[in-house]
């Protein structure tokens, strides 16, 4: 297949194929410890904050915990997740393309991108190590030789 064509089917591949699923996410009353403790755990970058509806109320990331480290707010027990959260949170669909996301990360300057479902519940994310991974797999792709 020529690499024209092999580069199009990758470009048009959905968010979903790529995002780290399920969404770890944590109740809008937990503790800042319970944060920092569920991302040592899962091993993971990022955690998404719910509401009692489950729908995104924000994100901590690896970079709020450095900034609440840095202040010395650690030694205060009773920290909540939703004084450190972010809120507003940037989101993509599920359905969306690799592109989209690209676009709204580089263009937000993030880099973890909850992502969606059809009805608003976060079902995953796509984080900056996820679209390395890809980037990889598409330069290993790209280097083929073409087929005649």
């Amino acid at each position: 297949m020529p690499i024209h064509k092999r580069y199009k089917r990758l470009v048009e591949l959905k968010v979903r194929s790529l995002m780290s699923s399920p969404a770890i996410t944590l109740p809008i009353n937990s503790s800042l410890y319970e944060v920092v403790e569920t991302m040592y755990k899962e091993k993971i970058g990022s955690v998404l904050i719910v509401d009692e509806n489950d729908r995104i109320a924000g994100i901590i990331t690896e970079r709020d915990i450095i900034y609440v480290a840095s202040r010395g707010l650690f030694k205060k027990d009773d920290i909540k997740a939703e004084s450190v959260m972010s809120k507003n949170v940037v989101t993509v669909s599920e359905e969306s393309s690799i592109y989209e996301a690209i676009d709204k990360m580089r263009a937000h300057n993030i880099r973890h991108l909850p992502v969606i479902d059809s009805q608003g519940k976060p079902v995953g994310v796509i984080s900056l190590r996820d679209l390395i991974d890809f980037s990889v797999s598409l330069l290993k792709i790209l280097m083929l030789p073409e087929e005649e």
